[in-house]
């Protein structure tokens, strides 16, 4: 839009600068024409040398309004493309205004979650046996943050591999801690 307003600005500007252009040959067509007329100049070369001034003022002239008629058609294509491109733009605008309402609506529901499941795993973590819990924080740091894993179809959910069924079923009874037999994770039969 800034370039667009800008290239409206410089065909205004050029629109202009023709025109005035074109007002100033038109003054002095006319001046030439009327020494010509005026039987003032009586010498043949110089009739003819104001005559060849004068066809090349008018062609002159004729140029320069072409240059002005051009600008002016370039300047309504452009004011035309610049009423479209600052219409998107109030749209997509409109459209950005409304996601940031909506992201913050989000962020703020999400924040709400974080401070739920934040007092969730506080009080979880307050009935875990200080030793089971030591062991889960070493094994965090080790596992890249994953410490649990919960067996889904007889695999482990971190490094799907099939479990062998006395370990499925100590996770399952709940006594101990079980660990996977490939990747080393704490197992969750949930």
């Amino acid at each position: 839009v800034t370039r667009r307003e800008q290239a409206l600005h410089d065909l205004h500007g050029s629109q202009r600068d023709a025109e005035l252009e074109s007002q100033t040959l038109k003054k002095r067509i006319a001046e030439t024409e009327k020494t010509l007329m005026s039987g003032a100049v009586t010498n043949p070369k110089e009739l003819e040398n104001l005559q060849q001034s004068l066809d090349s003022l008018r062609r002159h002239r004729a140029a320069v309004e072409d240059k002005a008629m051009e600008a002016l058609l370039q300047s309504e294509e452009t004011s035309a493309r610049l009423q479209e491109e600052r219409a998107t733009l109030a749209a997509l605008e409109a459209d950005w205004r409304a996601g940031q309402g909506e992201l913050g609506e989000e962020e703020t529901k999400m924040k709400r979650n974080f401070l739920i499941l934040r007092k969730q795993r506080e009080n979880a973590v307050a009935a875990v046996d200080k030793d089971r819990l030591a062991e889960y924080e070493r094994m965090r740091k080790r596992k890249a943050g994953v410490a649990v894993a919960a067996i889904e179809n007889g695999e482990c959910g971190a490094c799907h591999v099939q479990l062998p069924t006395g370990v499925i079923s100590a996770a399952r009874t709940g006594d101990g801690l079980v660990y996977c037999t490939s990747c080393g994770r704490i197992l969750h039969a949930g």
